[in-house]
Parts: C-alpha cells; sequence; structure tokens
C-alpha cells in the first residue's frame, strides 16, 4: 500500500512545474468522480460539471488531461489518495490552480449521496463542504443541486482578481473569466495576512487582510485588467497576488460590496425570536427556624425571547415567561393537600458578544447584565408563609455557547442577581435581610434551516428571600425543560 502511494505521488510530481504560495481560486479544476455503481452516474455528472465550469464567469478552467492518465490507472483507489493534502497539493501546482473540486457520489438504499468539496491545494486547507441525498437516480436532480453548490461557492471568493504585476503605481491584475467590471470603476487592493478555519468542519471561514489602497481601472483584456492606484491606505507596497476587490457600486443591478465589509456585517440576520413550551417541577419552601413547610408538583408554561444585534457584538434581549398548575403538600406540617400557583418572569439584558475565532458562527462568550422579575402567586396561606410575591433586580450572566458538529450547538448559561429586593402583596413576612437568585442552563440547538432552528434546554432556577423575624426563609426552587423553536429575522 505504501509502494503504491509513493508511486503516485512520484507520477504526479514528475509533472509539477513550480509552487506557488498563493493561487487564484478563479481558476479551478475538476478531479475524476467515482461512484459505487461502475461510473454509470459519475461519467455524465462529469460532463456536465466540467461544461459548467468552462462557461462560467468566475472560473478560468483548467483541465486534467494530463493527470487523468495516471488517475485512471488507480481508479479503484482514488477516493482513498484523492483527499489527501500531498495529492491535492500536487494538483494544484502542476495546473496552477486555487479551487481543486471534488465530487463524491454513493448510490445508497434511499438515494444518491452527493459531496462536493473544494480545496485549496496549500496544506489540509479546504474552502468549501456540503452534502446532501438526493433521493432518486435522475442525473438532472444531481446536476442542479452541483451546479447550486458551485453557485455558493462562487460568492465566496474573497476578491476579483489577483495582483499579477507592478510598475510603479499601475498594477495588472488577474481576473480568471469574469467580466463583472469596467473601465472607470474603482477598486481596492488588500495584502492577505492569514485565514481561520473552522474548529470542526477546518474550513475556512474568514479572511484577514490589510488596505493598501485604492485605485481605478482604465483598460482590460480577457482575463486580465490594468489599474492605477490612486491612493495608498498601508505603508505595504502592492506585490504580486495582492487582492484587487472591485466595486461595482455603479452597476445597479448588479451591486457587489467589498467582501471584508460584507464579513464585518455577515452575522446572520438582526435577531432571534424563540418560543419554548416549558414543563418542570416547582418548589416551594417555608421555615421559622424550628418548623419547614414545603410543597411541590409539576407546572406547565411557555417561555418566548427576543434577542436582537445592535452591532456584530452588542447585542439586545428581552425575555417573558409565565407557568401554572398545581403544587401538593410535601410535608404534614403544610395544611391543605394542594394550592395553585403559578409563576411568571420577565427579562431585559443587554451584552457584548466575544468571538475568540473571529467569526460569528465560532464559540461565542456572552457577557451581559440587565433587570429581571420573578414573581410567584400561590393560594394565601398565612401559617404556612404562602401568597403573592416577587424578587426582582439587577442580574449578571455569563453564557458560552459552542459548535459540536455541523448544524448543531450547545451551550451552558450561569445567572446571578447581585442587586435583588423582595416585594410582597400579602404582608405575611417580616422585613425581608437577604434576597438571591441564581439560574443554570444547559442546552442545544440543531440549525433546521437557515432561518428556523430546534432549541431544547434544562434550566435549574433557585431564588431565596430571608427575613428578619417570623418565618425566616422563602425558598422557590424548580427545574424545568424547554423545548421549541427559533426564527432569524
Amino acid at each position: 500500500m505504501k509502494l503504491f502511494q509513493k508511486f503516485l505521488l512520484i507520477s504526479l510530481a514528475f509533472y509539477s512545474l513550480q509552487s506557488f504560495a498563493v493561487r487564484n481560486m478563479k481558476k479551478c479544476t475538476l478531479l475524476p468522480i467515482n461512484d459505487n455503481v461502475d461510473g454509470a452516474i459519475s461519467y455524465k455528472v462529469f460532463n456536465f460539471v466540467e461544461r459548467e465550469l468552462e462557461t462560467s464567469n468566475w472560473c478560468a478552467y483548467r483541465s486534467n488531461t494530463e493527470l487523468l492518465n495516471i488517475f485512471s490507472t488507480y481508479r479503484n483507489k482514488l477516493n482513498e489518495y484523492l483527499g489527501k493534502p500531498e495529492v491535492l497539493k500536487t494538483v494544484g501546482d502542476k495546473l496552477n490552480v486555487g479551487s481543486i473540486i471534488r465530487i463524491n457520489l454513493e448510490g445508497k438504499p434511499a438515494g444518491i449521496s452527493v459531496e462536493m468539496m473544494v480545496y485549496a491545494g496549500v496544506e489540509d486547507v479546504k474552502y468549501y463542504e456540503n452534502k446532501t441525498l438526493v433521493k432518486s437516480e435522475d442525473i438532472d436532480a444531481i446536476n442542479l443541486t452541483i451546479r447550486n453548490w458551485l453557485a455558493e461557492y462562487q460568492k465566496i471568493i474573497p476578491y476579483d482578481g489577483l495582483v499579477s504585476g507592478v510598475l510603479g503605481d499601475q498594477i495588472t491584475f488577474d481576473v480568471g473569466r469574469s467580466r463583472n467590471f469596467k473601465i472607470g470603476q474603482e477598486f481596492n487592493v488588500r495584502k492577505f495576512i492569514k485565514f481561520h478555519k473552522h474548529p470542526l468542519l477546518k474550513t475556512v471561514v474568514e479572511w484577514e487582510t490589510d488596505l493598501i489602497g485604492t485605485g481605478k481601472i482604465f483598460n482590460f483584456s480577457k482575463n486580465q485588467a490594468v489599474g492605477i492606484i490612486k491612493v495608498y491606505k498601508s505603508s505595504h507596497k502592492v506585490g504580486k497576488d495582492d487582492w484587487v476587490i472591485i466595486d461595482t457600486t455603479e452597476t445597479p443591478f448588479e451591486k457587489k460590496l467589498d467582501y471584508p465589509d460584507i464579513e464585518a456585517n455577515k452575522f446572520g440576520k438582526i435577531g432571534v425570536v424563540s418560543f419554548f413550551p416549558e414543563i418542570g417541577d416547582h418548589s416551594v419552601k417555608t421555615s421559622d427556624g424550628t418548623v419547614s413547610r414545603k410543597i411541590n408538583g409539576i407546572m406547565f408554561g411557555g417561555h418566548a425571547k427576543a434577542e436582537a444585534w445592535i452591532t456584530r457584538n452588542y447585542f439586545g434581549i428581552f425575555e417573558y415567561g409565565q407557568r401554572f398548575g398545581s403544587l401538593k403538600k410535601a410535608t404534614d406540617t403544610v395544611t391543605n393537600n394542594t394550592y395553585s400557583a403559578s409563576r411568571s418572569v420577565i427579562k431585559l439584558m443587554g451584552g457584548y458578544r466575544f468571538l475568540p475565532l473571529r467569526f460569528f458562527y465560532g464559540p461565542r462568550f456572552d457577557v451581559y447584565a440587565g433587570w429581571a422579575r420573578y414573581a410567584y402567586d400561590i393560594d394565601f396561606s398565612q401559617a404556612e408563609g404562602f401568597g403573592e410575591n416577587n424578587i426582582s433586580g439587577i442580574i449578571a450572566g455569563l453564557k458560552i455557547d459552542m459548535p459540536l458538529v455541523k448544524k448543531m450547538r450547545a451551550f451552558l448559561k450561569a445567572e446571578v442577581m447581585p442587586l435583588s429586593t423582595f416585594k410582597q402583596e400579602n404582608q405575611v413576612f417580616a422585613q425581608e435581610n437577604s434576597t438571591s437568585s441564581v439560574q443554570f442552563e444547559i442546552g442545544g440547538q440543531y440549525e433546521w434551516n437557515k432561518i428556523m432552528s430546534i432549541d431544547g434546554s434544562l434550566v435549574v432556577t433557585n431564588n431565596k428571600a430571608g427575613f428578619n423575624s417570623g418565618i425566616s426563609d422563602l425558598k422557590y426552587q424548580e427545574s424545568v425543560f424547554r423545548l421549541g423553536v427559533s426564527y432569524q429575522f
């Protein structure tokens, strides 16, 4: 097996001319496509995708004909080797392409599994990945899926061209087959610094660049354009393979923003609304120092939450929830067998979202503060200390939100009320000397589609108050399960 791998790599390396640290993503090639049905599907799909790339306005397609002779010799083991970084790098070096497209097809009982990946050909860098199950062997359905993915990939390419030559303030840049520009349009030149990869998916999610200067196009040919730098914004000099982002705001039907501006604001929509049915165990406990009284039971209700992003990092949250139920006596010191009960909560908060990897859908750490009010209404009993009262005050919290696998996230939240007050309607208690509120929540989220997710969590809340005389302690405890949906707006 090792001898076979070395032979394949040596054979590919024989064709290699030179190595590029940065290659143009607008130059692409298509790797051989394999399937497990003797090529009945892969041959037709390959021909379709190759035609799409040859006629596209973003990709200067480079045929892999020279390499096909080698690949075809090892057809049965292609899938094992085509994903290896050293093989992909050799393909990129040989063909001088920055987008190496790989498509896998696999027949399954329910249809055809279709997977597309786009590699950079540099180490293990992957630009794009998508996978779905086409529930038929309809070639047209498979081709349409891949066409849509290619359109998605085209949109994430962060530049319109790469600088290929510099003469004073004049630059020449390679634009592939793109025709999305005209003489007189302005452009930005940016120097690539580094990229950030998703910790789980391993795909590039953000590009870090430095603005060098701005200029205007004054001539172009089929695959190249010539421009002049008018204003310099950095101490960096323009060099080969620097990025050129063309400003097309003068073209009303093809308006396109500068890529860094897109990334600065690309964090989903402007907010999320969530609705959760709830069910949970509630208990109320009072004590006068010698005798304890407790009632507990199941309560049902709902919770609504609206989160709005003021900027990429600052957000505001409004929450409201209500639950109802009957609580039964849990100690013999309680007079009645059942008590009707309700509990409501209202919160208004604002905070800051830390993005350790600098992209919105990676790990997130929220720090927030605001005001909250927990209100309880139990059937009145002077002796037991049950009645209508509330605990309210300033709250502070921390939420850690992490991606687990594709489309799934998990979070952990802790919230306290460092400044709080107790108010009552029935004058059951003496003056309070202490109040506190602590809440923990652990849960997860599954992305159902682009605008809706299914959310679930377990919420544990402990609210209590202490008093100077009479009934000295009042405690509310609840463990609630939530399952609902969230919508982006």
